[in-house]
C-alpha cells in the first residue's frame, strides 16, 4: 500500500580539524498549531515557550486547541485531522481527507499539508543571531538530518463525493533562498519517504478514480522560474519580487533503500551534495553559484489528496550542518 524509505546506514560526514557541527535549530521545547484557512492563525500550545509549529495546509477549518490527556499527551482533534505530542516528544500526525473538499476554488486537486516545523524562536541564537547569518552552501561541508519515522497506518477513506486523485507522501523537506540576485530566487526541495495511491472503493473500476499524479516517487522540477507558470511571486504592482524554482527528489539519490512496513525506521541522511549538484547545474536560469545560497526553512510531515487517510509519527530531525 506504502512504501517508506529508509537509511540503511548513517552518512559518514567529512570532518577537518577546522570543521564545526552546529545545530541551527534547539530542539522543541513546545509546539503551536497554525492554519492557514482564513487568516494565518497561530494558536493553541503544548508549553509556555513553544518554538516549534505544526501547521495546517488546505485543511477545510481550524484545529482545537491542545488539550492534556490522561495518558500524558497533547492532543488536538479535528474532523479532518489530529495532532498528538507525547511526553517523549515524539509528534503523531493524522489527516482524512474525506472531511476536506476533493478540489480548490479553481477546481484543482486540494492538497492537505501537515507539517511540523520550527518557528523564529527556536532558533540558535548563541551562534546566529538570525537566519541572515546562515552559512552559506559554498561554507557547508554537510547538512545532516537525522531522526525516526513511523508510517502508522495508510489507506482509502472515502468521503461524500469519489475525488479523482488519491494519493498522499510523506517527506521532508528544505527550502532555499537567494538574495545576492534581482530578483529573489527561492529553492523548495522535498523527498518523499513514503508514497501510495489509492482506488477511492465508491468507484473501484473506474481508471478515473485511480488517478494519481505519480505512482511512485520520480525526480522532477515541477516549478521552474522563469520558465513556468505560476511560479513567480509579484507585488501589488505585478513586479516580480521572487522567482520560484522546486525538486521533488527520489530516495535512491541518498543511497536509501525502498522498505516496506510501518516499523519504526531511523534516517541519517547528509542532503547537501544533491542540493549542491541541482542548484550548482544552472538549470532553468537558477543561479549556480553556492556562495549566494543559503538555507531559509526545514519542514517534515505529510500531504494528502483525495480520500485518503494518512498517520505518521516523528521523533528526532533536529538538523544541524557542518561549516568549513
Amino acid at each position: 500500500m506504502y512504501k517508506l524509505f529508509v537509511a540503511l546506514a548513517g552518512v559518514l560526514i567529512a570532518g577537518s580539524a577546522a570543521a564545526q557541527t552546529v545545530q541551527p535549530y534547539n530542539p522543541p521545547t513546545g509546539y503551536t498549531l497554525v492554519s492557514n484557512r482564513g487568516a494565518l492563525a497561530q494558536y493553541g500550545a503544548t508549553s509556555a515557550v513553544p518554538n516549534w509549529r505544526i501547521t495546517q495546509w488546505g485543511a477545510s477549518g481550524q484545529m482545537q486547541n491542545f488539550a492534556m490527556k490522561s495518558s500524558g499527551n497533547f492532543e488536538s482533534d479535528n474532523n479532518f485531522a489530529s495532532a498528538k505530542v507525547a511526553p517523549n516528544g515524539a509528534v503523531t500526525l493524522v489527516q482524512d481527507g474525506a472531511a476536506i473538499s476533493c478540489t480548490d476554488a479553481g477546481g484543482q486537486p486540494q492538497e492537505f499539508d501537515s507539517l511540523i516545523e520550527p518557528v523564529p524562536a527556536a532558533l540558535n541564537r548563541a551562534v546566529y543571531p538570525t537566519k541572515a547569518a546562515f552559512p552559506s552552501l559554498a561554507q557547508l561541508q554537510s547538512i545532516n538530518v537525522s531522526g525516526t519515522v513511523t508510517v502508522n497506518e495508510g489507506r482509502a477513506s472515502p468521503g461524500s463525493v469519489p475525488c479523482e486523485l488519491n494519493q498522499a507522501n510523506v517527506h521532508y523537506g528544505i527550502m532555499l533562498i537567494d538574495k545576492a540576485v534581482s530578483p529573489t530566487q527561492m529553492m523548495w526541495w522535498g523527498v518523499p519517504l513514503a508514497h501510495f495511491c489509492e482506488p477511492d472503493p465508491a468507484a473501484p473500476d473506474d481508471p478515473h478514480y485511480r488517478h494519481c499524479m505519480n505512482r511512485s516517487p520520480v525526480a522532477q522540477w515541477y516549478w521552474t522560474g522563469l520558465t513556468g507558470r505560476k511560479h513567480l511571486t509579484k507585488d501589488k504592482d505585478g513586479n516580480i519580487k521572487i522567482v520560484n524554482f522546486a525538486v521533488s527528489d527520489v530516495p535512491g539519490t541518498f543511497g536509501l533503500s525502498e522498505i516496506s512496513g510501518n516499523a519504526p525506521m531511523a534516517l541519517n541522511v547528509d542532503f547537501l551534495p544533491r542540493l549542491s549538484a541541482l542548484i550548482g547545474s544552472g538549470k532553468f536560469g537558477i543561479d549556480p553559484n553556492l556562495a549566494d545560497w543559503k538555507v531559509t526553512e526545514f519542514s517534515y510531515g505529510q500531504s494528502l489528496w483525495g480520500d485518503t487517510y494518512l498517520s505518521t509519527t516523528w521523533q528526532g530531525f533536529v538538523p544541524s550542518w557542518t561549516v568549513k
